[in-house]
């Protein structure tokens, strides 16, 4: 391969490198921009609106910008992450049972069946029970995050029935305030 050939492909990797590294410096730039705006909205402007007394405020068109209303509101999300240590999972279902909300944990219950075995895939579906051997089940639980959520935010709003620190970090929930922005339309 010639000189100039081998100068062109050493260049090109060059390229591919320094395009990665902006990429990646990009990413995490982005990263940190996102979390200084979950703390906005998550903390400060709550801390702010709440301070100040109000649930909204307006905030007049400037230049090309239009004019953005600010709206506080309750916020909830919880989740339980399917890949926590299990003990913290179970922790979790434990007392979801305890607050009467165990039937938001869901099962699902995998079955594997080898290459050669499709006469007893057949025959399973018709008596699970009879053909299924211990090491081909396996079952994992887990609670939609949209439920759980739903489920908080119906606790604190309409039975007015709130859970610790202890408990929302249990089912890693969060409950709290959240600013959002809307451009004015005229």
């Amino acid at each position: 391969m010639s000189n100039d050939k081998l100068d062109k492909l050493r260049t090109a990797v060059r390229n591919k490198r320094d395009l990665d590294l902006e990429i990646n410096g990009l990413e995490d730039r982005l990263q940190q921009r996102k979390q200084v705006r979950f703390d906005l909205e998550h903390k400060t402007l709550p801390e702010m609106f709440m301070q100040a007394r109000v649930t909204q405020i307006t905030v007049a068109k400037e230049g090309n910008l239009p004019a953005y209303k600010a709206s506080m509101a309750p916020y909830y999300k919880a989740v339980i992450q399917a890949d926590w240590p299990s003990e913290k999972q179970q922790a979790a279902f434990d007392l979801l049972d305890k607050l009467d909300l165990g039937d938001l944990i869901k099962t699902l219950i995998e079955i594997q069946f080898g290459r050669n075995e499709r006469a007893a895939t057949k025959k399973f579906l018709a008596a699970i029970k009879k053909l299924v051997r211990p090491d081909q089940i396996h079952a994992r639980q887990g609670v939609p995050w949209g439920t759980l959520t739903a489920a908080i935010k119906y606790r604190y709003e309409h039975q007015g029935q709130q859970l610790g620190d202890d408990e929302l970090a249990t089912l890693g929930a969060t409950v709290g305030y959240k600013v959002t922005l809307k451009a004015e339309e005229f």
